[in-house]
């Protein structure tokens, strides 16, 4: 946030529109991965699309089912982060690491 502030400031829809490009389209040529499909379906925008909802899916499934499991789940660690002091989270963080 702080690199992108001056960015954000200034041309706040381009900066956006060009950090988030969904559009790009990616060389089959130099694909790895996905050689078992033909090109026809490596560029076709349905595919991109399916490939981008199912990371961002495995993303959020990891984020709520192991990444914050030890601090008892999202929702308790973001209320701690936003509405906790920081010497109670440096605390609860030093008694966690001690069990």
């Amino acid at each position: 946030v702080i690199l992108a502030y001056p960015f954000l400031v200034t041309y706040p829809r381009s900066y956006i529109g060009r950090a988030f490009e969904f559009s790009r389209v990616f060389t089959y040529k130099w694909t790895v991965n996905w050689k078992f499909f033909d090109e026809e379906t490596f560029l076709d925008t349905g595919f991109a699309n399916v490939l981008l909802i199912g990371h961002g899916f495995v993303l959020v499934t990891f984020l709520f089912r192991r990444w914050c499991r030890k601090d008892g789940g999202v929702l308790p660690l973001l209320f701690r982060g936003f509405f906790w002091k920081r010497e109670d989270i440096f605390r609860q963080s030093k008694a966690v690491t001690a069990d």
